[in-house]
């Protein structure tokens, strides 16, 4: 615990907070969580965004992967100022798999599934205008693929702060 007080007090993000006791330390842990999922709820957004634009799976696959591990990378440096290559071993190979996940949700068609329910909402006969279906069904796999992305950067980073 000596150890790691002693590591925390010339840790940048942490000056100026008092660190001599546990209840500092468990103070200071919470402050760097918060910053860290700061990084993971900014990752996430700019994944969704990222992936539901861009519509290429290879690309899309690409993207997440980078995003993600620019995340990890980050949140390893807000707990650490120098992280083993043991943790960041850990945490990358977490961010591999991820994004195969992520590849393999991608090959889901999702569009028969969602179609009924768009048409509910916005009418049964605006679906029969020409052009609208495919519209629908476009707008409803983008959302879909960036969400799926989204949520699993958020587990990932989650696992990550953890």
């Amino acid at each position: 615990m000596g150890a790691y007080l002693a590591a925390c007090r010339q840790h940048p993000r942490l000056s100026g907070q008092p660190l001599e006791t546990e209840a500092d330390l468990t103070a200071a842990l919470k402050l760097l969580t918060r910053e860290a999922e700061g990084v993971v709820n900014r990752t996430a957004s700019r994944i969704f965004l990222a992936t539901a634009i861009s519509q290429y799976g290879a690309l899309d696959s690409l993207m997440v992967a980078a995003l993600q591990a620019r995340m990890v990378w980050q949140i390893a440096h807000v707990f650490q100022r120098r992280p083993s290559l043991k943790h960041l071993g850990y945490l990358y190979t977490n961010v591999f798999m991820t994004s195969l996940v992520a590849s393999n949700l991608e090959k889901l068609n999702v569009a028969e599934y969602l179609r009924p329910v768009f048409a509910g909402m916005v009418g049964q006969g605006s679906v029969a205008v020409p052009g609208v279906a495919g519209l629908a069904t476009r707008f409803s796999n983008a959302v879909f693929q960036g969400s799926v992305n989204a949520f699993l950067t958020l587990r990932l980073g989650m696992v990550a702060v953890a």
